[in-house]
């Protein structure tokens, strides 16, 4: 879709009600972005996948919309920790967090987890998280629904935290080559692997590359 800055910014200056804006693959970046934050204060939904917006435009989003419930970043080649340290901070209601194939490690999501305790569907397929940031969104996340962790090529370990989960009914682990639990246990499923977890799977602290 042919829309940039110029129409998005226009959005921002003469739509101070509206809840839900996708602007999936269009031109905009972060000046347009800035002016939803500024003006869009009642916003729930945002998507942002395929845009050329960065961290700034990120950050100033989530500063001016705190009310977001549901944010899509997917392959955001230039947002990084930076932008979800922005969103653990401001926007405590989310619920619905994509961050699939971005440049993230465990310092972001770990900002996520502690600022965003209701969260229920969290997308890090193809990101720099490791046991460390799992951890941090198995304690911090209660009602977490659904965890995508597919092509994590730094996860090696599923921490025990994740186990007592109990809402959790998705666990997306394709192409993650994990050490523990076991392939064994993985093929058999959610449910399998939630109950290794719960009786204390070893967690080895020195195996894994931290997350940049």
């Amino acid at each position: 879709i042919m829309v940039g800055d110029r129409g998005v910014t226009a959005i921002g200056q003469g739509c101070a009600l509206m809840q839900d804006l996708n602007l999936w693959d269009t031109k905009v970046g972060d000046p347009g972005l800035s002016a939803v934050g500024s003006g869009c204060g009642a916003l729930r939904v945002l998507g942002l996948g395929g845009t050329c917006v960065s961290d700034e435009g990120v950050k100033r989003a989530a500063q001016g919309c705190t009310l977001l419930e549901c944010l899509n970043l997917r392959q955001l080649t230039s947002v990084s920790d930076e932008s979800l340290i922005a969103i653990g901070r401001f926007c405590h209601a989310m619920q619905t967090l994509t961050l699939r194939e971005i440049a993230v490690s465990d310092v972001g999501v770990c900002a996520v987890a502690e600022g965003c305790p209701l969260l229920q569907v969290l997308n890090l397929r193809k990101t720099n998280v490791t046991t460390r940031g799992v951890r941090a969104v198995a304690t911090g996340c209660p009602d977490l629904e659904e965890l995508f962790l597919a092509s994590c090529s730094r996860l090696r370990h599923l921490p025990t935290e994740l186990g007592g989960l109990t809402k959790l009914r998705n666990l997306d682990l394709s192409g993650t080559e994990l050490i523990e639990p076991p392939n064994e246990v993985v093929r058999r499923g959610l449910a399998s692997i939630l109950a290794h977890l719960r009786q204390g799977a070893p967690q080895p602290q020195t195996t894994e590359t931290p997350g940049v």
